[in-house]
């Protein structure tokens, strides 16, 4: 919910060799450790120093906004995801398919409805609502 009162959207489905990384107890660099399968995702070594700027490159370019149909999705603020799985299931990092929009959207169906009661329901509860959104879009 905080996406969409903020405007902030994250243009990445999730912060894998973004805003995080695993480090193996060998010192090999991986976006996450569902990442540590696929060797061509390996990012570089702590122990001897190498770093592969392609791996955060690939990464980088697995942008929501790169997708022509995501970039104009309405409920893009909810849709995340594990570039991962993805690679593991469907063998690519994006995570666009049809039934991952459509779960995505039943999803984004859902928190709306369940924001409405509560900002219809009873005055503490609405208070406690407000307080939260409005401590978290401050």
């Amino acid at each position: 919910m905080v996406p969409l009162l903020t405007r902030r959207r994250s243009e990445y489905w999730c912060g894998a060799g973004l805003s995080t990384l695993t480090v193996t107890p060998t010192g090999d660099i991986f976006p996450c450790h569902l990442f540590l399968h696929y060797p061509e995702y390996r990012i570089g070594n702590v122990l001897d120093g190498s770093w592969d700027d392609n791996v955060i490159g690939r990464l980088r370019r697995n942008r929501k906004t790169n997708d022509p149909v995501c970039r104009s999705c309405a409920v893009d603020w909810a849709c995340q995801g594990c570039p991962a799985a993805s690679l593991a299931l469907r063998g690519q990092l994006s995570l666009r398919s049809s039934h991952h929009c459509e779960a995505t959207k039943r999803g984004a169906e859902r928190t709306l409805s369940q924001y409405v009661d509560l900002l219809v329901s009873d005055s503490k509860t609405k208070h406690l609502v407000k307080e939260i959104v409005e401590g978290h879009c401050a």
